[in-house]
This record gives structure tokens, C-alpha cells and sequence, in this order.
């Protein structure tokens, strides 16, 4: 439960849960949305 509520205080992570919250989306267009993230 810790590693859950310690993934989730990082705030890109909460945004990628609200983006498939409703909806599955390619794991390539979420990294479309994070593009200053690097691999």
C-alpha cells in the first residue's frame, strides 16, 4: 500500500491515471503527452 500512495504523490503519474481513467490509450500516445520525459 505504501508503494501505491508513494506512485501516486508523484504528480505525471496522477495525470497518466486521469488520461486512462475512461479509456485505454497506446503507451505511445501518453509518452506523446510527456515529451520531456526520456526513455
Amino acid at each position: 500500500m505504501d508503494a501505491a500512495l508513494k506512485a501516486l504523490a508523484e504528480p505525471r503519474r496522477r495525470e497518466i491515471l486521469r488520461l486512462v481513467w475512461t479509456r485505454e490509450l497506446p503507451a505511445t500516445d501518453i509518452a506523446d503527452r510527456f515529451a520531456e520525459v526520456t526513455r
